[in-house]
């Protein structure tokens, strides 16, 4: 069973719906994100040919009997078609096991399969790896057996631990993978499944569904809702860690969980604190591969970052590259992560002509490689075009922004977070130019960015925040002092009175700058048309 692409996967399916006569295939899949889109593939194409396409999850937390019984009356009610089977992870009470619930479809595979449908199972991939031992005779009714990965293959048993960088989502589909996904959280908590089975095979596909797909509001909704989450997963590692030991692979998985929720709610001090013991045990686990290591130090890195240690957060990425480059070569697709991650460091560091040389190879990787449109590539492209605006070639910064906020708004939509950063990022580039046209566009680009990030993020995003920020720098600059004033208290005060404590870098860093500005917006005259215009 070879590992599959998302398309890969989509089109062996397809074909085999489409077939006269009925059967079974099981998916193993290693991303609920991978799985809902293939779903969502065939939803659409299989309703287009007149095929019906219904989806069934299994029940979690009832016993055998009444999982088989219940999937039993949906299945005989459905026409002809095609079924997509969800849910076998969970689908037993909790403190019971799986291999019960897997015994009674078996016992009961004979009626399952005489009905007229196309039955696709999917389940992990780690149990279907031990389906065929544990369940031989069911095992044997499958026909097509698929093996479901990101759009890069996996590198390890344990690449688990921090998933591939997908490309960015439309927000459209963004939106259906997210629904579909949460509906299922819903059904795991009324259920009683456990807080870790929930957060890592739903809960972090969900919040990467909302980054990728540019929905940040729904972001920090979830963001929300999990954060008691937190202290159960705490309460699991140490279970683990008394269980399993410190250096089980189960340990270390739930710990990376841990570090990334963490991470993501802000305390930046443990989630290095917890990056630094995963990379501490990796290293001295016996016979432990380079691929967890290296993902430990990722991990590591791009907390520190955050945090502000870029000193730190350079060397450990410098290092990753190193050891990239000597298990792949030097113009490999795999170190265009590395490359980007330091390109950025270095830049924010000061060292632009450094980080100048990282990006321009990096990109130069990504156009041999990857399509025009690529999201990645157009990161880079950003990316690029920022270090260049920091080192003065703004004419070049800004020729390479026009080309990314066009395909960004092509590719994603006009009000996806990454076509609004390219936005803010020209605008940051045209104002470098010091002639009033160029202003203008650049205030007209900041007013749209901040609209929408007001309506998208909420006023206490820190994009929209930075857009605020760009955007009062730009009405100082053209002598609107009233207006400057007004968009200060209406989005930006809140930046100076709230505790920063447990902010990342580049919030402090805005707060200090707006600190500075205080003292002319206090100070600034009444306007007179004349000042407003020139």
């Amino acid at each position: 069973m070879e590992p599959g692409s998302i398309q890969e996967t989509f089109e062996t399916l397809r074909r085999w719906c489409v077939r006269t006569g009925w059967g079974w295939a099981r998916v193993g899949w290693d991303s609920a994100i991978s799985r809902e889109r293939v779903t969502d593939q065939l939803r659409g194409v299989l309703s287009d040919a007149g095929i019906p396409f219904q989806e069934v999850e299994l029940p979690a937390g009832k016993p055998s009997g009444e999982v088989v019984m219940e999937l039993w009356d949906k299945l005989r009610a459905f026409p002809p078609g095609a079924v997509s089977i969800t849910g076998v992870e969970w689908a037993y009470p909790e403190g019971g096991a799986l291999h019960e619930t897997l015994g009674g479809l078996n016992f009961y595979r004979d009626a399952l399969g005489s009905l007229p449908l196309r039955q696709i199972w999917w389940m992990p991939e780690h149990i279907a790896e031990q389906f065929a031992v544990t369940i031989p005779d069911f095992e044997s009714w499958f026909r097509l057996r698929l093996h479901l990965t990101e759009a890069l293959p996996a590198r390890s048993p344990a690449e688990a631990l921090t998933l591939p960088e997908a490309p960015s989502l439309s927000t459209a589909e963004a939106s259906r993978l997210a629904d579909q996904l949460a509906e299922r959280i819903k059904n795991a908590e009324r259920n009683g499944i456990p807080a870790e089975r929930i957060w890592s095979q739903l809960g972090r596909p969900l919040l990467q569904v909302l980054e990728q797909g540019g929905l940040a509001e729904q972001q920090q909704y979830w963001l929300t809702r999990f954060a008691g989450y937190r202290a159960l997963l705490n309460e699991h590692v140490q279970s683990l860690e008394r269980e399993e030991g410190e250096t089980s692979i189960e340990t270390l998985l739930a710990m990376v969980d841990l570090a990334k929720l963490a991470q993501e709610q802000g305390d930046l001090t443990e989630a290095v604190r917890l990056w630094s013991s995963i990379l501490e045990r990796f290293r001295r686990k016996p016979g432990e591969n380079d691929d967890n290591i290296l993902l430990a130090m990722g991990g590591l890195a791009i907390a520190l970052a955050e945090q502000g240690n870029l000193t730190s957060a350079g060397k450990l990425q410098a290092e990753i590259l190193r050891l990239e480059e000597g298990r792949f070569g030097v113009d490999h697709p795999d170190l265009l992560r590395p490359l980007n991650n330091l390109g950025i460091t270095l830049r924010h560091h000061g060292d632009y002509a450094g980080a100048r040389r990282v990006l321009e190879r990096a990109l130069g990787i990504a156009q041999r490689s990857l399509r025009e449109g690529d999201p990645s590539r157009l990161q880079l492209m950003m990316n690029l075009a920022n270090t260049l605006t920091e080192q003065g070639d703004f004419a070049a910064a800004e020729r390479l922004l026009q080309q990314v906020v066009e395909r960004y708004s092509r590719e994603l939509g006009p009000n996806h977070s990454n076509t609004l950063k390219a936005k803010l990022n020209l605008a940051v580039a045209l104002k470098h130019q010091k002639h009033q046209g160029e202003w203008e566009a650049a205030k007209r680009l900041e007013q749209t960015v901040v609209e929408c990030s007001r309506r998208l993020m909420g006023e206490k995003h820190p994009f929209a925040a930075r857009a605020a920020s760009n955007l009062l720098l730009t009405l100082l600059g053209q002598g609107a002092f009233s207006e400057a004033k007004a968009l200060f208290h209406s989005s930006l005060e809140w930046v100076i009175a709230a505790d920063p404590s447990s902010w990342s870098a580049d919030l402090i860093q805005l707060r200090s700058q707006l600190q500075d500005l205080l003292p002319q917006l206090q100070e600034a005259p009444a306007e007179t048309p004349q000042s407003r215009s020139e």
